[in-house]
C-alpha cells in the first residue's frame, strides 16, 4: 500500500507537466522578466543519483513544497532504478500565477509541475484545446475513476480533458448544539447523507421551532 501512495503521487504530480511551448494563450499582462522571483530559498544541492530525471515544480503554499519534497525522497529511496531530481520554489501567491503564466505564453521557464489555485485555473484552460498549454491527464485519471470523487475534478477540465490532480483538500467541521438535537430527540450519529441532514433539519424545526442551520447571504 505505501508503494502504491507514492508511486501514485509521483506518476500524479509528473502528469501535471506543461508543455514545453505554450501556442496561443489568453493574453496576460506584460512583464520585465518571465523568471521568477522565489520568495523561500529552494537552491538546496542535490543528492540525486546521477542519472536522476529532473522535475521542477513552483508552489505557493510552502508546506506544499515541503510535503512533495518529502515525497520524492520517499520516491527515491522506494525505486532506485527510477530516480528523479526534485527542484521546487515556493513564490508568491500572484507571482506564481503571473510567472507561470508568461512562461507558458513565451514557452520558456516554467516548470514541469505547478500549484495553480483552484480559482485560477481556469485562465489556464480557456480558449480552443489546442491554445491550452497544459497536458491532459486522462490517461492517468480514467482508469482509477472509481476510486475518484470525480466531482472534485471538474474544477480542471474543459473539451473532455482534465488537466489537473486534486491532492490537497482542506478539512471542514460543521460544529452543532448538542442540547438542541437531543431536545428534538435527533441523533447526530444518524445523519449520513444530506437527505438525512434536511429530514433531520425538519424534525428539529417541527420539535423545538429551530432551524437545523443558519447561513451568511451578504
Amino acid at each position: 500500500m505505501k508503494k502504491r501512495i507514492i508511486a501514485t503521487l509521483l506518476a500524479a504530480c509528473t502528469a501535471i507537466s506543461l508543455t514545453a511551448c505554450a501556442g496561443a494563450v489568453p493574453t496576460a499582462p506584460a512583464a520585465d522578466s518571465a523568471a521568477p522571483a522565489a520568495d523561500t530559498a529552494a537552491e538546496a544541492e542535490s543528492s540525486a543519483p546521477e542519472g536522476a530525471q529532473e522535475l521542477s515544480f513552483w508552489t505557493f503554499q510552502a508546506a506544499h513544497q515541503t510535503f512533495m519534497e518529502d515525497a520524492a525522497k520517499r520516491w527515491n529511496e522506494t525505486y532506485p532504478d527510477r530516480p528523479i531530481d526534485f527542484k521546487a520554489e515556493t513564490l508568491g501567491y500572484d507571482d506564481l500565477h503571473n510567472n507561470l503564466m508568461i512562461s507558458l505564453q513565451t514557452g520558456t521557464g516554467a516548470p514541469d509541475i505547478a500549484d495553480i489555485e483552484i480559482s485560477m485555473y481556469a485562465n489556464f484552460i480557456t480558449g480552443d484545446e489546442e491554445s491550452i498549454p497544459l497536458v491532459p491527464l486522462n490517461d492517468i485519471i480514467e482508469p482509477d475513476k472509481e476510486n475518484l470523487i470525480m466531482g472534485r475534478f471538474d474544477n480542471y477540465a474543459n473539451h473532455g480533458n482534465y488537466y489537473g490532480v486534486d491532492y490537497h483538500v482542506g478539512a471542514t467541521c460543521l460544529m452543532y448544539n448538542k442540547e438542541i438535537f437531543e431536545e428534538a430527540g435527533v441523533d447526530i450519529n444518524s445523519i449520513e447523507t444530506w437527505d438525512d441532514f434536511k429530514e433531520a433539519g425538519k424534525v428539529i424545526r417541527e420539535k423545538t421551532g429551530k432551524y437545523i442551520m443558519a447561513c451568511e447571504t451578504t
